[in-house]
């Protein structure tokens, strides 16, 4: 008897949890953090194969965040058999090449928490993305982790504005492990 009233508290617990959640219609929140000083002072370029995945993602519920339809991502992502273009495309999503030499500044950090069953799958987070302009001032979104895992998968500069222009230096490739994403952002420059 004490066995199914621990089986059915848990059920109610997580039902209630659930159902907490998709109230809101979300399995996400966010937070929009300013940048470090170090970030917002620089440029991300596009050095090599880039796409970019127009459209409506799986963070369009949140308020801020989920209003930036223009995602960058990877080749080693649109390259993968399991994932692939088909992932964003199935989704209603568009992808299209991004130029050599487009360039962005930060303007802000969205930290992203997942919650209710919607975490089991990869965990609850924080999850952060760089939300980043153009010239034009469209806005762009790349997730830390999306910034190429191996060094050969990497696709963007970071570029100080201390750099004068055609000043040659080395190459400053960004990647995940410019980015401190425990429970407090932070961020090395390259």
């Amino acid at each position: 008897m004490a066995e199914r009233i621990i089986v059915s508290l848990l059920i109610a617990g997580a039902t209630a949890l659930q159902a907490g959640c998709s109230s809101t219609g979300c399995s996400y929140t966010e937070e929009i953090l300013p940048p470090p000083k170090a970030l917002t002072e620089a440029r991300i370029v596009v050095f090599s194969r880039t796409y970019l995945a127009k459209g409506a993602s799986d963070y369009s519920c949140l308020p801020n965040f989920g209003k930036i339809t223009r995602e960058i991502v990877g080749p080693a992502t649109i390259d993968n058999i399991t994932v692939g273009e088909n992932y964003f495309t199935r989704t209603g999503r568009t992808v299209e090449a991004l130029a050599t030499g487009t360039e962005f500044r930060v303007t802000g950090i969205a930290k992203l928490k997942k919650h209710g069953f919607a975490a089991i799958d990869s965990g609850k987070g924080p999850f952060y993305f760089l939300i980043l302009k153009d010239k034009d001032g469209l806005e762009y979104q790349i997730s830390t982790v999306e910034t190429g895992i191996n060094a050969s998968d990497r696709f963007l500069t970071y570029v100080p504005d201390s750099e004068k222009p055609g000043e040659r230096t080395q190459p400053r490739y960004l990647g995940p492990r410019n980015f401190d994403d425990s429970e407090n952002f932070s961020f090395v420059a390259p």
